[in-house]
């Protein structure tokens, strides 16, 4: 008997409703194909689970209960060493739903490119309908050489385990290794992908549609601060520089609300990863406003250090050089803008700060009060910072 192009491995705990949508779904994109197997791993639920599963009834159904509960990523990784045998292994989970047509599209991509790891298109639909995020989604087809390329364009995207699709043999031989970190199943995916042959892929469809709430709301400053930088030593490291991941990092970290999650963790974390990861831009903004806000001269010193060493103080100076050009040519508004990417640049640039401050209280910016005080801050003996600091202060009264 010729060996299941792709076998469906489902871990569920304690969402018996949603499971059973998810089972309803697969057993509509199956129909045809009932030699492909399913096996669902109930992460000892002790509910409607048990029930949910008897009445699912399904050529190819297998149904698993651990003994108690092993926590997501465990019960994740016993599914991998443990998917029914197949060609292709597709981990889903039991709140995720394959969009319509999916499995058909996945089966006849499979067959066609033979990938090492297929990527699904995804969303995110909230319970009225909306959706709250989306993956990118190609134009066309999109081939990668290695699972390194991949991860370079796709970055994050990548961690929604119920979007990709991997060997079934790697994968098992993945997971054998115990990962601590919660982002394990990108772990394991990831190293599937990196040992396995053929291209990696990605489909111009959205394929598979997510629901946006997380179990791990709980932990989600530990997930997204230090699990996300631990992603480097534990999968990344041999074949992506630093400096490619801190690209990485300010994909991921492009909105301030980021920021409110590092501030819950330890200094020496956010310090520690600054000075691993220097050019990331927004990981120095990150330590830049936690050491404003708390006078912290020893975290300001190992800022500074880390991004002059990427260069960051001369491009801020650069920077600087050209806002005073333009101010003194009465460009108010086009020196603020060039002093504000100095300082993006260097947060620790005393000078960028002054001017900035300048700048913007000749545009009435109240935040000109707010860059005087950093300016200070940062060279308390600048004579021209402290006039400055008594004639801005002392226009707001």
């Amino acid at each position: 008997m010729a060996r299941p192009p792709l076998a469906i491995c489902i871990p569920t705990y304690r969402r018996p409703g949603r499971l059973a949508r998810l089972l309803e779904a697969l057993a509509a994109e199956l129909e045809g194909a009932e030699q492909l197997p399913v096996l669902v791993s109930d992460n000892c639920s002790g509910d409607e689970t048990e029930a949910t599963l008897a009445a699912a009834r399904r050529p190819g159904l297998r149904t698993h209960r651990q003994p108690r509960n092993l926590g997501p990523n465990e019960n994740i990784r016993w599914l991998l060493r443990n998917a029914p045998d197949a060609d292709y292994v597709w981990c889903i989970g039991d709140d995720d739903a394959p969009a319509p047509g999916a499995v058909a599209e996945i089966l006849a991509l499979l067959a066609a490119e033979r990938p090492a790891w297929l990527h699904l298109p995804h969303r995110w639909i909230e319970p009225d309908g909306r959706v709250k995020d989306a993956s990118p989604v190609p134009a066309s087809l999109e081939t990668f050489a290695t699972a390194k390329e991949l991860y370079t364009a796709y970055g994050h995207w990548l961690s929604f385990m119920s979007a990709n699709v991997v060997r079934r043999d790697e994968a098992a031989r993945s997971a054998e290794r115990t990962v601590e970190i919660s982002w394990a199943p990108f772990v394991w995916l990831y190293r599937a992908a990196a040992a396995g042959d053929g291209p990696c892929v990605v489909p111009p469809l959205l394929l598979v549609e997510g629901d946006p709430d997380i179990s791990w709301r709980d932990r989600e400053s530990e997930v997204l601060t230090r699990d996300f930088v631990g992603l480097y030593d534990e999968v990344l490291a041999p074949e992506v520089a630093p400096a490619e991941f801190a690209e990485q990092c300010d994909r991921f970290y492009r909105v301030d609300a980021f920021a409110d999650h590092w501030a819950t963790r330890p200094r020496e974390e956010l310090a520690v990863a600054v000075e691993r990861f220097p050019q990331s831009r927004r990981l120095r903004a990150f330590l830049w406003r936690i050491a404003f806000r708390e006078r912290r001269s020893d975290l300001l010193r190992r800022l500074d250090a880390a991004a002059r060493a990427t260069g960051a103080g001369e491009r801020a100076d650069a920077e600087v050089a050209a806002g005073e050009r333009l101010f003194e040519a009465g460009d108010a508004a086009g020196a603020a803008e060039a002093f504000l990417r100095a300082v993006s640049e260097l947060p620790t640039h005393a000078e960028g700060w002054n001017d900035l401050a300048v700048a913007w209280h000749a545009l009435g910016d109240r935040r000109a009060a707010e860059a005087i005080t950093a300016a200070l801050l940062l060279d308390p003996t600048s004579e021209d910072a402290v006039a400055n600091y008594d004639r801005i202060a002392g226009a707001r009264g």
